[in-house]
């Protein structure tokens, strides 16, 4: 039955199953394939729902409202409900009416949507997701891709940065990152200089208004963190390999607090500083960057 699920989808089972242990039950059903959808940050499916203007934090929070809490259930295998099933069927349904040869994250939402009926498909329906307009998100993002592809335009280094963008400014909103994403990406190991690449790529981001404000060359900063995540691994200095990617979001997150504010960008921007080895902070260094100017920009007074 899942030989044709993506990786991501796979997983969205898998969470959906730890949902429904959460709320105690012993199935899974279409409210708990929705939570475990939510949890697949950076999946198509998410890019979907941010093209439609959605909170995913809003959906979690229309589907939790109306499930009874019981007691955890251990960890075991379980079945789904027909409704459940139903929509599997669906997603099987739209993969053939997009010519997909695969079951994606994108083909569970709509088949979650298209059943309509179970709490799942209401929550949806609340928050203002429509078949059509969802679909058509779809086409759009498929035809993107295609269109990258044949030109050449695809480059993985932007992908990974437009991710941890979107990580970033959704943070408060969503379930943490899995590790294992991150960790699976190409270059998840530099995770300082990826995520300054992904700062310098967001436009809209505090951590990007606080470099120009610092007046930092960002296009050259941008062109600098992917020329570094290209040099081979043997080149690379083996200090700037030892933070994670929770550790880096754990210091931003003290950043935070220490000044007493919510965490943005900005902060991952000073943690990023912090990592006084690693190529990223030296770069920042070498702009003319200090931490003091950082802590006034994100602390103006």
């Amino acid at each position: 039955m899942w030989q044709r699920f993506t990786e991501r989808a796979r997983k969205v089972v898998f969470y959906a199953q730890e949902e429904a242990q959460k709320f105690g039950e012993g199935y899974v059903s279409t409210e708990h394939l929705l939570l475990g959808l939510l949890r697949e940050s950076g999946s198509v499916a998410s890019r979907v729902l941010d093209r439609l203007g959605v909170s995913e934090s809003r959906i979690r929070a229309e589907v939790e409202k109306q499930l009874p809490r019981g007691d955890a259930r251990p960890s075991q295998d379980m079945t789904l409900t027909p409704r459940a099933k139903r929509v599997i069927d669906l997603a099987y349904d739209e993969a053939r009416k997009l010519n997909n040869n695969y079951i994606g994250t994108e083909h569970i939402l709509l088949g979650l949507i298209r059943e309509g009926d179970g709490l799942a498909g209401r929550a949806l329906d609340k928050c203002g997701v429509r078949l059509k307009d969802a679909r058509n998100a779809v086409m759009e993002l498929q035809e993107k891709e295609h269109e990258e592809r044949e030109t050449g335009k695809t480059n993985p280094l932007l992908s990974a940065a437009t991710f941890l963008s979107r990580l970033i400014r959704h943070s408060r909103e969503e379930q943490p990152i899995d590790a294992g994403t991150l960790m699976n990406m190409q270059f998840g190991r530099f995770v300082p200089e990826l995520m300054l690449l992904g700062l310098a790529s967001d436009e809209t981001g505090e951590g990007f208004r606080i470099l120009n404000g610092l007046n930092v060359p960002v296009a050259d900063l941008h062109a600098l963190m992917q020329i570094t995540l290209m040099t081979p691994v043997h080149i690379q200095d083996d200090s700037c390999r030892q933070v994670t990617f929770e550790q880096l979001i754990s210091s931003a997150g003290s950043i935070a607090n220490e000044l007493g504010q919510a965490p943005s960008s900005a902060h991952v921007l000073l943690a990023v500083f912090r990592v006084e080895s690693s190529p990223a902070a030296k770069a920042l260094r070498d702009a003319g960057v200090t931490e003091e100017a950082l802590i006034a920009a994100v602390r103006p007074t």
